[in-house]
């Protein structure tokens, strides 16, 4: 079995340190490292049943006094509590809250790697990429989108930040890896557990104009048209 999911939260007595929903936002917070996590380690590390870490970030030593087990109705699921350092976290830039989170969370699955066998290679790898990658988590997802002449091809690309999921259309002549035209289609706030950008979902309403609906919770509903573009690259 693979990891292949994970989710954090803080915990909730921060509430009382950090106000004006410091604990709620963290949560959205940590969505664009957890994908960008995840992405890094598709299909790489093998687990001895587990598929998913429940993670509780913590300042309070006291909190890890029992911090691992197994969810007795999800046995596949570990929960762990684990030290951060929310007193950096605050004032730090988007960049560096990154970082942050991204290695606490790699040094806490390594941990969990060692204490049940698990290979640690593909999470030292994957601190590598990020930190290459300055722990942007961004691209174009898998699906595609052929225009219904056959000429074109639509691409959505992702920008994850820790406010908001972007997207945008991209233009391309089908079976060309070129990109001619992009358009902003909109964006939104990041929802833990339902931001699979992998599962985005479009489709040509015209020769011309292209729909989008967000892989999110709340669904919402993009169209571009790509009249201007499609005439200056025919």
């Amino acid at each position: 079995m693979h990891l292949r999911d994970v989710t954090i939260h803080a915990s909730e007595g921060l509430a009382e340190k950090y106000k004006d929903g410091f604990v709620g936002k963290f949560a959205r917070d940590v969505e664009c490292v957890n994908v960008l996590f995840l992405k890094l380690i598709d299909r790489k590390m093998t687990t001895d049943g587990t598929k998913k870490l429940a993670l509780m970030f913590t300042d309070n030593p006291d909190d890890l006094n029992e911090r691992h087990h197994l969810d007795p109705e999800q046995p596949d699921v570990l929960i762990f509590n684990w030290l951060f350092p929310f007193a950096d976290y605050v004032g730090a830039a988007e960049s560096d809250k990154k970082r942050l989170i991204f290695t606490a969370l790699c040094d806490c699955a390594t941990y969990l790697a060692r204490q049940y066998q698990w290979e640690t290679q593909p999470l030292d790898e994957a601190r590598v990429q990020a930190e290459l990658q300055h722990y942007e988590c961004s691209g174009y997802v898998k699906p595609s989108w052929i225009s219904p002449d056959s000429k074109w091809r639509v691409k959505v690309y992702y920008d994850f930040g820790l406010e908001f999921l972007e997207f945008y259309a991209c233009l391309f002549r089908n079976r060309s890896k070129t990109e001619l035209n992009r358009q902003y289609l909109g964006k939104v706030v990041p929802v833990q557990g339902c931001n699979r950008v992998g599962k985005s979902h479009g489709k040509w309403l015209s020769s011309t104009q292209f729909e989008m609906i967000s892989p999110s919770f709340f669904r919402k509903q993009w169209v571009c048209d790509f009249s201007e573009a499609i005439i200056e690259h025919s």
